[in-house]
């Protein structure tokens, strides 16, 4: 309401007459009076929005978040080992409040890793951080957790073939003084560097027998350059092993077979001393002699990765192969073996498990992956597919752990289109319970011909089924006709139906079936699975079966324009009618795909 002072002004405040010099210093006071009462309302509700936050966030669901929780979330979003970003970042989540500090120095796990990288061209420049007490202040915060120091280098090629060289990165003292003054509480050592000789450097700088007393569980070391050798071998090999350590990892670029492999392979891996191991990843492709020569010091080993750079060696090593495969390495407590980048090509890669003798196995994983193979790319049949005989090769060193697997998982490689991937299977495996099979280029009927094979007799144990990254082609409906239930397809008079069985009674507890996405094709479609086979898959999981499965990428169709059709003998009047040319190029098609028939039978 206007007060009576201001009601004398209406015929003003209304209209368009020019105020009279009273009313308008009046005017300009009220001005000044409601822009002090509208300044001091903001300022009201600025603190009663303060207040309301207040009283809002002290309800808030994050506050009931208990610290163990919160510790969980910061160490998903975080890796093992931190590097210099990391570290910053869980500095500054320790500095949002103090509950996230609270739960971040809880979490012991985040503190126990610590990543040093030292650039080319700075050997000299040990950052500040990893002198003195910070590292040791750092690692402190881990408690009991496992602790792990990785140290990567890149020396100047030209320094570390010299003997004592003083430029090697891992053999300066600040870097010596570290490791000495925080290796009493490591349990977890990774050295990367360009040379085999940076880590020999670096152990005549620390001095042998105190390397050789240092007590690390576990001991990682991977050069990334074309690795070098001296052809007579120092009395202390680079590689010496310290005695606590049960856990190695050697990781080795390929060799240069063109000009042989470097001088003294065979002394690296007979110098070391591998009988107190218990896990090995080793990443080679050295001559099989020197492979199988180490392999047979490890006989303690229990946890065995061997990744072979798709090596499959050479034609010689078949005399090799076959004299240490008569008299077999013995590997009595191998209970993992993984197998990475196999060549199924040339000489085929199923030597390796023809070779060992391991009692004990359980779990067994070959990747056939090429590093060199790009995404999306065909698969050459020469050098990526099972052929018959591999498959029989690979059949037969299954069938010969079938007794101990409990764990089976086949990655990455294509069979032949007239060569059934049920053939892998020969003999029943009493005691597998989960079965991957991952990015499997099979044909369609592979679980099919399982169940012709009575699939429930090859597998009465297994509780896990994981079919990844399958083709198209893989119906999901022979799965779980496979599996003891599901769809079963019937020809009928209204045509090809899926008929639902009811469920029967079955070991299966985990079936995952996800099929593969080509990112070379960018337009993808995403069809959902047919309604029998999601009905069919509901009656699993109301039988207490998880089951889960993805919906298929079909890669669209581009339809041809047809093309006008005269009839013989007739003449077209168009003199720019390509008809013939389209006649000749369709017969040119017909007889490509009957040359390529008659190559794959032949193959």
């Amino acid at each position: 309401m206007a007060s009576k002072d201001e009601s004398s002004l209406l015929h003003i405040l209304s209209s368009n007459v020019i105020p009279r010099p009273q009313e308008a210093d009046f005017i300009r006071h009220e001005i000044r009076g409601m822009k002090s009462q509208g300044a001091l309302l903001r300022s009201q509700l600025r603190s009663l929005e303060k207040r309301l936050l207040q009283h809002e966030i002290a309800l808030s669901a994050s506050r009931k978040v208990p610290f163990e929780v919160l510790g969980e979330i910061f160490e998903l979003l975080l890796p093992d080992v931190l590097d210099d970003a990391d570290r910053k970042t869980l500095i500054d989540l320790t500095l949002v409040c103090k509950n996230w500090r609270e739960a971040a120095l809880q979490k012991h796990r985040l503190w126990s890793g610590i990543s040093l990288e030292l650039a080319r061209g700075k050997e000299k420049e040990i950052p500040v951080f990893y002198c003195g007490d910070k590292v040791t202040s750092w690692l402190g915060r881990a408690g009991g957790a496992p602790k792990t120091l990785k140290i990567a280098a890149s020396c100047p090629e030209d320094d570390c073939y010299k003997k004592g060289a003083k430029k090697c990165q891992l053999s300066q003292p600040a870097l010596v003084q570290l490791l000495t003054t925080t290796i009493p509480t490591l349990h977890n050592l990774s050295l990367e560097a360009l040379f085999s000789n940076c880590v020999e450097n670096l152990i005549q700088a620390i001095s042998t027998p105190i390397w050789e007393a240092l007590p690390l569980q576990s001991l990682s070391v991977k050069f990334t350059e074309q690795w070098y050798c001296a052809a007579k071998p120092a009395s202390k090999h680079p590689l010496n092993i310290p005695s606590a350590t049960t856990a190695l990892s050697v990781t080795l670029p390929r060799q240069d077979w063109y000009r042989g492999p470097p001088a003294g392979t065979g002394d690296i891996a007979l110098k070391n001393d591998y009988d107190r191991l218990t896990t090995i990843f080793l990443r080679i492709d050295w001559p099989k002699k020197a492979l199988f020569d180490t392999l047979a010091l490890c006989t303690k080993v229990e946890n065995l990765t061997l990744d072979l750079h798709n090596h499959q060696g050479r034609t010689t090593d078949e005399p090799i192969v076959k004299s240490y495969s008569d008299s077999g390495i013995h590997l009595n407590s191998l209970r993992t073996l993984r197998l990475e980048h196999i060549n199924t090509g040339g000489v085929g890669g199923a030597w390796i498990l023809q070779v060992l003798r391991a009692p004990s196995l359980e779990d067994l994983s070959i990747s056939f992956t090429s590093e060199y193979r790009p995404s999306g790319a065909k698969v050459d049949p020469e050098q990526r597919v099972f052929s018959v005989w591999a498959l029989r090769e690979w059949a037969a060193c299954i069938a010969t752990h079938a007794g101990t697997l409990s764990t089976l998982r086949i990655h990455d490689v294509a069979i032949y289109k007239k060569c059934s991937f049920a053939g892998l299977f020969t003999v029943p495996l009493p005691y597998l319970k989960r079965l991957t099979i991952d990015r499997v280029e099979q044909n369609s009927s592979f679980f099919d011909d399982l169940k012709e094979r009575k699939g429930d007799k090859l597998f009465p144990r297994l509780e896990m089924l994981e079919v990844l990254q399958a083709p198209a082609s893989c119906r999901a409906s022979s799965i779980l006709s496979f599996l003891g239930g599901g769809a079963r397809r019937t020809w009928t008079s209204k045509g090809w139906e899926y008929i639902i069985e009811t469920p029967v009674e079955r070991m299966i507890k985990h079936v995952t079936i996800t099929y593969y996405c080509n990112p070379a094709i960018t337009n993808a479609v995403l069809q959902d699975q047919p309604e029998e086979t999601l009905d069919a898959a509901a009656q699993f999981r109301r039988g207490g079966t998880s089951f889960n499965i993805g919906p298929l990428y079909i890669e669209p169709k581009v339809q041809k324009p047809l093309k006008r059709r005269m009839r013989p003998g007739a003449e077209c009047a168009d003199s720019d009618c390509d008809e013939c040319t389209y006649l000749a190029e369709e017969s040119t098609d017909s007889q490509t795909s009957e040359e390529e028939d008659e190559d794959e039978e032949e193959y």
